[in-house]
């Protein structure tokens, strides 16, 4: 479409313009050109925000103990004397930062907009979907496989309930489940069908060769559950997003602001589920099932941008259109931004630079070093008399137990603060170590200071320590006897 439109459409009597932090490519030019009847501008956004020659000023720099330290802090920070709608967040990975602050919201029902989206995997509808992946994969869609989906948090069992309510009386559901493990039902409508005429005739046979009353039993349950197997076994078919949209558990409520992001969520990877499916299905792509849900899976949902009352987390891009009074920047480590250069080994940069000094910034060096000025320009932008930067970076990798660094960008920043003549001592000196206890989000982080400085942690009374936990039932649910032992013996 942009090449026919290059090629064949008329001018449009308007300016136009574009950033140098987004630059085009030779194809977007090439339009832009067709388009205009004036040479088209090229600006800077200082250019556009009219906030040219602003020094840049930064509040602090602050390096954590570890990503979920780093978010804490910044929390903190806000609570302390600041309101939530008028700070920024700018992440530098969206995907770790973005799911830490999304358990941070759930955890203290904290409002935040997610203007770089929440990982699809925290909603239902996408885990029934990776159950659904399992159960046709490795699961090779056995007993236990179709089992877990069915029973799964994420599934709607009020929807199987009215499946079934027309179906007669069944058996009990532990033997529904043992005769629905045994039949192996499919996601194909003709195998599920072979497989239901082959049950139908072997439970007649039975039951006409029965020897004693609990083989008649048996025979019985068998042939009062065939009504719902057949009805499962049509709904077991439907393509993925159709089973999906029908049998996943969407999540109500608007009492809390955790309740609202949770509807939010998977209202809206439903949609997404069911349109990117659908669309591959088709177009008619020759593509494995479990690829193409493998790829759903890896996708971010329930973007938005900022609202009133509400904390918004962005990546540095969203963050330049949505400026506020308080910036702030996480995940500035060597390890996370800007990266290392990396060549597309399928067009490399020798490639690339034929096209001419406009296709430079494709380049894995230009690609670098266009993230590096898209934060200077965002952080210079957000420099003003009122308003207040803060950048912090996690030293610490806690999963690995590695230590990390702060990224060039660090030193960068805080060069250009002081005119670009800064010493590596009074950068060090700039940036205050954060303790892993420090942020005063949890009250129980008086307890890890204590433990910390080798005192002793006692309870008021063991009496009150050793309170006596409600057992819920769950009939349905099956144990192992080396569960059954652990929980016996267990002291509470």
């Amino acid at each position: 479409l942009m090449r026919k439109a290059a090629t064949g459409c008329a001018t449009v009597e308007a300016e136009f313009q574009w950033l140098t932090e987004f630059p085009l490519s030779p194809l977007e030019r090439t339009l832009l050109k067709r388009l205009s009847i004036e040479q088209p501008k090229e600006k800077t956004l200082a250019d556009l925000y009219k906030k040219e020659n602003v020094s840049l000023k930064i509040n602090s720099f602050k390096n954590c103990f570890g990503t979920p330290n780093e978010v804490e802090t910044i929390l903190t920070d806000i609570y302390a004397s600041k309101s939530l709608d008028t700070c920024t967040v700018a992440v530098t990975d969206p995907g770790t930062y973005g799911q830490l602050f999304f358990d941070q919201a759930l955890l203290h029902d904290i409002p935040i907009a997610f203007g770089c989206g929440v990982p699809i995997v925290n909603s239902n509808p996408a885990r029934l979907l990776a159950l659904y992946r399992y159960w046709m994969t490795d699961g090779f869609f056995g007993a236990s496989a179709i089992r877990g989906m069915l029973t799964s948090e994420a599934f709607n069992r009020s929807k199987l309930d009215a499946l079934f309510s027309d179906k007669g009386d069944g058996p009990d559901w532990e033997t529904f489940w043992s005769i629905l493990g045994d039949i192996r039902l499919t996601n194909d409508e003709a195998t599920n069908r072979k497989r239901i005429d082959d049950f139908r005739r072997a439970s007649g046979e039975e039951e006409m060769v029965a020897k004693n009353r609990k083989e008649a039993a048996k025979s019985d349950d068998r042939r009062r559950c065939l009504p719902r197997l057949e009805a499962l076994a049509k709904e077991l078919a439907l393509p993925a997003e159709e089973f999906i949209a029908k049998y996943a558990y969407i999540r109500r409520g608007s009492a809390t602001n955790a309740q609202k992001l949770l509807e939010w969520l998977d209202t809206a990877a439903l949609r997404a589920i069911r349109e990117t499916l659908g669309t591959i299905r088709a177009s008619g792509v020759v593509q494995a099932p479990e690829d193409t849900i493998s790829e759903v899976l890896r996708m971010r949902v329930a973007s938005s941008g900022g609202e009133p009352g509400k904390l918004y987390v962005t990546g540095i891009d969203g963050a330049l259109s949505a400026l506020r009074k308080n910036l702030y920047i996480a995940g500035l480590s060597v390890s996370k931004y800007p990266g290392s250069p990396r060549e597309d080994y399928l067009l490399l940069d020798d490639d690339l630079r034929l096209f001419g000094g406009e296709a430079e910034y494709l380049t894995s060096g230009g690609q670098i070093r266009q993230k590096n000025a898209r934060l200077i320009a965002l952080a210079k932008l957000a420099s003003g008399p009122d308003a207040e930067i803060n950048v912090s970076f996690a030293g610490q990798d806690v999963s690995e137990l590695k230590q990390d660094s702060a990224s060039s960008l660090v030193f960068d920043l805080c060069s250009e603060e002081r005119g670009g003549n800064a010493t590596s001592k009074e950068i060090k000196d700039r940036i205050v170590k954060v303790g892993y206890f420090e942020p005063a989000i949890f009250a129980t982080r008086k307890i890890g200071e204590a433990y910390s400085d080798r005192k002793k942690i006692l309870p008021r009374s063991r009496a009150e320590a050793m309170g006596t936990a409600g057992v819920n039932p769950m009939p349905d649910r099956e144990y192992s006897p080396s569960a059954l032992q652990d929980f016996f013996d267990c002291p509470r």
